[in-house]
């Protein structure tokens, strides 16, 4: 995707005539501009990746929709003004298809400094407590628009099988973890498949006079943290 398809959109989706525009290498999953306009105000201006298959990428694009769609809610709807919701476009829509496989969405620019990933500070766990509450308050006013996931893996049978014949190359890149994991194979093992996902788990060492145990590692975490700017 070149950038002139990006500034096109910008002044075709939002009226944003762009003065410049710098890419900014943070964040993971999507791509990140600066763009700063005719006027001097400043854009964050955000490019998803629906997928390198062309199938699912529709279904891609549904699901950033409404989730882009269900933080804008928050905002205007619920009053939730810590939530930063995308800028509209002109036809009202809060993303828009670049391409087959990319699609753009806009923020304003907030200049601030993104806190340090651990434990918050005491001063701090009050407000942190407060936000996901205010949140759940709001509930009513997404409940049509936010995406329910009930935290599958997906390519989770593809997962076990791969675990249950470490012997055989992986291919894609992930042969060293293939290596890792046969070289630990009898600390490592698949947990039976359940309605909410893959369980692995990972056994320590034995110790003498204790039984091994397997500790469960969360796949993710809902909780605030100061690192998430």
């Amino acid at each position: 995707m070149s950038e002139s398809v990006l500034i096109r959109a910008l002044a075709d989706g939002w009226a944003i005539e762009a003065r410049s525009a710098r890419y900014l290498p943070v964040g993971a999953g999507s791509y990140q501009w600066s763009v700063v306009d005719r006027q001097g105000t400043a854009w964050f201006v955000k490019v998803d990746d629906l997928g390198f298959e062309a199938t699912g990428r529709d279904d891609a694009f549904g699901r950033l929709c409404r989730a882009l769609g269900t933080a804008l809610a928050l905002n205007r709807g619920a009053g939730l003004d810590f939530v930063l919701a995308p800028v509209p476009a002109v036809t009202g829509t809060v993303v828009w298809r670049l391409t087959e496989r990319y699609a753009l969405s806009v923020f304003p620019m907030v200049a601030d400094t993104a806190g340090q990933f651990g434990t918050h500070r005491p001063e701090d766990r009050a407000e942190v407590i407060d936000l996901p509450a205010e949140l759940h308050r709001a509930t009513a006013v997404v409940a049509d628009i936010a995406v329910r996931t009930d935290l599958a893996l997906p390519g989770r049978d593809r997962l076990h099988e791969a675990l249950r014949d470490l012997g055989q190359e992986w291919t894609g890149g992930s042969e060293g973890a293939r290596r890792v994991l046969a070289a630990h194979a009898g600390r490592t093992t698949a947990g039976s498949p359940t309605s909410t996902g893959t369980s692995l788990r990972f056994v320590a060492p034995r110790r003498t006079g204790c039984s091994p145990t397997a500790s469960r590692i969360p796949a993710t975490s809902s909780a605030p943290r100061p690192g998430h700017g």
